[in-house]
């Protein structure tokens, strides 16, 4: 070992001293002969990767396009819902639309009680009353007016009009 150490110090001593390397400028080399992969080769493994892309967008698709029982489910669920939504909807319509009308019946039947109600029961000759939302004129008969059975002769006086609107029409 001695002597190995005695050559490797007397390498060191005796070695000469150089100045550092200067830069040499990078030049583009164009190399003839690739060193990697061959064509064939690279050709082969793009062709491997584009049916391995394509192997999985089917696998997807056909995940994708088979729904669960859930799906299903929810689906049903969903539409169910929006059915009794509308439904709700279409029924508090209709509600609303049933209160107006009997509102607006009873108002006409009030009014009607009132306008019948100015007329004088023991009068002879014939009354002209004008109904306000009808603007029709109707005529009252002494005898028709009972303060005691308005209802009755209320239906008595929508009778007598509609005998005199149909013999006027026809």
């Amino acid at each position: 070992m001695s002597s190995s150490n005695a050559a490797a110090i007397r390498r060191r001593v005796t070695a000469p001293i150089r100045p550092p390397p200067t830069p040499v400028p990078v030049q583009t080399q164009v190399k003839e002969k690739p060193t990697g992969v061959t064509m064939q080769q690279f050709i082969s493994t793009l062709d491997k990767r584009v049916v391995s892309l394509e192997e999985s967008i089917n696998n997807t698709i056909k995940d994708s396009t088979e729904p669960t029982v859930t799906d299903i489910i929810d689906e049903f669920n969903s539409r169910f819902d929006m059915f009794a939504t509308e439904l709700a909807d279409i029924k508090d319509a209709m509600l609303k639309l049933q209160t107006y009308t009997m509102d607006v019946n009873k108002m006409l039947l009030d009014e009607r009680i009132d306008i019948l109600s100015e007329v004088n029961p023991n009068s002879t000759t014939n009354t002209v009353g004008q109904d306000a939302d009808l603007t029709s004129v109707v005529s009252l008969g002494a005898n028709t007016v009972n303060t005691a059975h308005t209802s009755v002769d209320m239906r008595e006086l929508v009778q007598n009009e509609m005998n005199k609107t149909n013999d006027e029409t026809v």
